[in-house]
Order: structure tokens, then C-alpha cells, then sequence
């Protein structure tokens, strides 16, 4: 009887002492590799490794987006005919002459459209490839047209523009901005220079004139183009206070022309400077 009972106590004791079951080497694997969520939440997506890179990004939106076909001759043949018909300016044949072969002659970077009547410019003919991407110098002189057309913002190779002795009543603001401007011909024109080329750094020449007006000073506007090289004033009643100033804002100016301005010499000041070469007064300088 006594051993049946401590069998049965034992027994007992087993179930009260009954261990948990023992983590398997299985499980501690599966934890060991899972994932920690807030680690996770901090790992970028290709996307955001795309932002964070904008050369990444760029590179694959160039892939993305196809390259603009360029246009045949033929083609653009028929696209600056059609502008012709639907423009307003009345183009002579010499006009018309002159845009086709310059449209068509790829080595070509000069348009002369100087006396060709135009009494208005085709506002979508500057838009065309040949003259945003190698268009540098555009001769206007001697024609009608008021205004100049909002397409020409587009011409970003031009580097020089004459609008000699033309009716153009107003610059616009755009002008100021053309990244590669480096001439400018307002001779004749009496609209003064949009405030836009203040502080400009690339116009390097600027020729004005205007007949029997008195110049007495520059615009503040001409007075901070800092990269002024050459400045052009003819047929101007000139002030002192005018040749003043440009000894004070020009110091590197290495040209200076002013016929017919009714100088009968220059200050010592002018003389002085040493790149200045001086023309159409008393004295004449060499470089």
C-alpha cells in the first residue's frame, strides 16, 4: 500500500512540474530573419532613390521620351508656306527668297531681311528648329513692322540683332533675356532699352542714334551693362555730363563712336582710359 501511494504522488508531481515546450531550432531561425518594421519602413523604393538622384531621373525621362523628328526639306518647305499664307505680313518675294535658304542651307547663321518691305513679322516662323537652334545674327533695318513678334524669345542662338532705322515703337522685356545676345542696333529707334538688360553681363555693343536729339544722359539701364565693350552714338546733341558718365560706368569700354555729335574734343578723363579707342570727333586713338 505504501509503495502504491508514493507511485501516486510522484506521479502527481510530474503534472505540477510539467515544462514549457522548448523553443525549436527551427523557430529561432524564423525569428532571427524576420523582418524589423521600423527598419523596413526606412529602405527606399526605386522611386525615391529616383527623386533623391536627379541625374537618375533625368536620364530615364530622356529614355522615356522619344527625340523630336526633325523635319526634311520638303517638309519644311511646306510648313514655312504655309506660314507665309496664314501670316498677316506681307512678305515680297526677296523675304520669302531669303527665310527658304536659310531654312534649307544647314550652314547658314545669318538672315538678311534688311528693306524687304515688311510691315509685320510671321509671329510662328521663329518657332521652326533652324532658327531657335543656329540663327545668330538677324539684319531688319529699314522696314516697317511696329512691334516684334513673342515668338522670337525663342531664338536663343542669335547674338546679334539690328533694328536700324525701322518703326519698332516699343522693346519688349523678352529682348533683355536672350541668353546669347552680344549686338545690339537701335539706331533710329526711339524706344528706350527694356529695364530687363539691367545689370546685363553679355551685351558687349550698342549703337544708338537719333537725329538732332539732345543727349544730356545715359538711361540707368545703359549705365549697368557691365560687359559694354563698344558704344555707338551718332547725330546726337551730346552733353558733357553724357561723356561723364561714360568715363565713370565704361572704365574697360575699348570703342567709342560719336559722328556727327558736334564734339569738337573730349575730356582728358576719356583719353585717359587705356583700351578706349576713339572715333568720329577731333581725335583718334589706336589701340
Amino acid at each position: 500500500m505504501k509503495a502504491r501511494g508514493a507511485q501516486s504522488s510522484s506521479k502527481s508531481r510530474v503534472h505540477e512540474m510539467k515544462p514549457m515546450a522548448p523553443t525549436t531550432p527551427k523557430a529561432k531561425a524564423v525569428s532571427a530573419i524576420a523582418p524589423n518594421p521600423t527598419k523596413q519602413s526606412r529602405t527606399k523604393t526605386p522611386s525615391s532613390v529616383d527623386e533623391a538622384n536627379p541625374e537618375v531621373t533625368a536620364v530615364a525621362a530622356k529614355r522615356s521620351i522619344p527625340a523630336a523628328k526633325k523635319l526634311s526639306k520638303e517638309e519644311l518647305s511646306k510648313e514655312v508656306e504655309q506660314i507665309f499664307a496664314e501670316s498677316d505680313a506681307h512678305l515680297g518675294e526677296r523675304a520669302k527668297a531669303s527665310i527658304v535658304k536659310f531654312l534649307h542651307e544647314e550652314s547658314q547663321v545669318e538672315l538678311d531681311l534688311a528693306c524687304t518691305g515688311l510691315n509685320q513679322l510671321p509671329n510662328r516662323l521663329w518657332t521652326l528648329p533652324p532658327f531657335k537652334e543656329r540663327l545668330k545674327k538677324l539684319d531688319l533695318r529699314l522696314n516697317n513692322f511696329i512691334q516684334l513678334p513673342g515668338e522670337m524669345k525663342a531664338l536663343h542662338t542669335l547674338e546679334d540683332l539690328c533694328l536700324c532705322n525701322t518703326a519698332v515703337c516699343g522693346l519688349p522685356e523678352w529682348l533683355g533675356t536672350l541668353p546669347s545676345l552680344k549686338k545690339l542696333d537701335l539706331r533710329g529707334v526711339t524706344a528706350e532699352l527694356p529695364k530687363s538688360f539691367k545689370n546685363n553681363t553679355q551685351l558687349e555693343e550698342l549703337r544708338l542714334a537719333s537725329l538732332g536729339s539732345s543727349l544730356s544722359k545715359f538711361s540707368e539701364t545703359v549705365l549697368s551693362l557691365k560687359g559694354l565693350k563698344r558704344l555707338f552714338c551718332s547725330r546726337y546733341k551730346i552733353e558733357e555730363k553724357a561723356i561723364e558718365q561714360i568715363v565713370q560706368y565704361f572704365p574697360s569700354l575699348e570703342g567709342l563712336y560719336l559722328p556727327d555729335c558736334g564734339l569738337s574734343s573730349f575730356p582728358n578723363e576719356v583719353l585717359e582710359l587705356n583700351k578706349l579707342r576713339v572715333q568720329g570727333v577731333l581725335t583718334r586713338i589706336s589701340m
